[in-house]
């Protein structure tokens, strides 16, 4: 008998894509147009979605809106505030909106907790832009992961921050739990953390016959960093809450508010709870960060530590 997550799976087969450049024929956006079109995507679009034209419940992500110009658009919808909590009905409510409009417009498989559309860039026809709009339960949480310092702020990217926290999560919790026959790790346990939150998970590179699985449709096998979530326990979704477990304790969010301003605060600062950890995190984000190099830039800071 298939799951309900299979079924909504082939359901949906046809509006869904995996993200990055998920709709074709789109361009990167000016500053000065941004505001123009989301104003006008929350008149056109959102406000057929909630029946009024939404306000707090709707609210931009990233680095929307912060530099010259942007690649897509990130808006955040609080499900909190709808009738229908659920996600996925909303999320092809909200398609079907777009389709209704004559949008290009697909839900992302990989997380189906985001719509990405093609939009007309208000004042610069026949130009579009993509915009994102993600659906969370943890507005507030979401806010601060996908969180991007102003331009003048920092060299790097929100993403380069959380890398970050990705390291320190994964060395103060990482546990190998069963390796092959050259005693790498297959499964695993340990904490990482996303726009809903910190998480303990255990994490797979092969399927419940012991083979290891390939990374999307090729023949590659998978590699750690895109191994298979098998389980995942949420352990927090207060910022707070989660600064303190990752950092320490009267550590604020300005303290992490950039890449430099974290990196500074790991090397230097006596309130940083694992200091004896400081090269180990390093190491393990200067790896993460030199794999993601096609999309990210490697920074500097890291160079010492990169031993690839």
């Amino acid at each position: 008998m298939k799951s309900f997550k299979q079924i909504y799976e082939e359901a949906l087969s046809s509006i869904v894509k995996e993200g990055g450049n998920a709709i074709p024929d789109v361009d990167r956006i000016a500053k000065d147009t941004i505001f123009k079109t989301v104003d006008d995507f929350k008149r056109n679009i959102l406000r057929e979605f909630f029946g009024y034209e939404p306000k707090k419940e709707c609210f931009l992500l990233g680095s929307t809106g912060k530099k010259k110009d942007s690649g897509d658009i990130d808006i955040g919808i609080d499900v909190n505030a709808l009738k229908d909590t659920n996600v996925i009905t909303n999320l092809i409510k909200l398609n079907e909106i777009c389709a209704k409009r004559g949008l290009n417009s697909c839900i992302n498989s990989i997380n189906f907790k985001m719509l990405h559309v093609a939009y007309p860039q208000i004042g610069e026809e026949p130009k579009k832009v993509q915009i994102d709009v993600l659906f969370t339960d943890c507005p507030e949480f979401t806010k601060f992961f996908m969180f991007s310092p102003e331009e003048n702020e920092s060299r790097y990217k929100g993403a380069h921050r959380n890398a970050l926290i990705h390291a320190i999560l994964y060395c103060i919790s990482y546990k190998p739990l069963q390796f092959d026959e050259d005693n790498q790790p297959m499964k695993w346990m340990q904490l990482d953390i996303d726009d809903d939150g910190i998480f303990r998970q255990l994490k797979t590179l092969i399927d419940e016959k012991g083979n290891r699985l390939l990374y999307k449709s090729t023949d590659e096998p998978l590699e750690p960093a895109y191994a298979k979530v098998e389980r995942a326990v949420k352990v927090c979704n207060d910022v707070s809450s989660a600064i303190e477990m990752f950092a320490g304790a009267n550590i604020t969010e300005q303290d992490i508010r950039s890449f430099e301003s974290f990196f500074k605060l790991i090397n230097d600062d006596s309130r940083f709870k694992y200091k004896s950890l400081r090269e180990e995190i390093f190491k393990k984000c200067a790896k993460d960060l030199f794999l993601a190099k096609s999309r990210l830039e490697f920074p500097e800071e890291l160079r010492e530590y990169l031993k690839v």
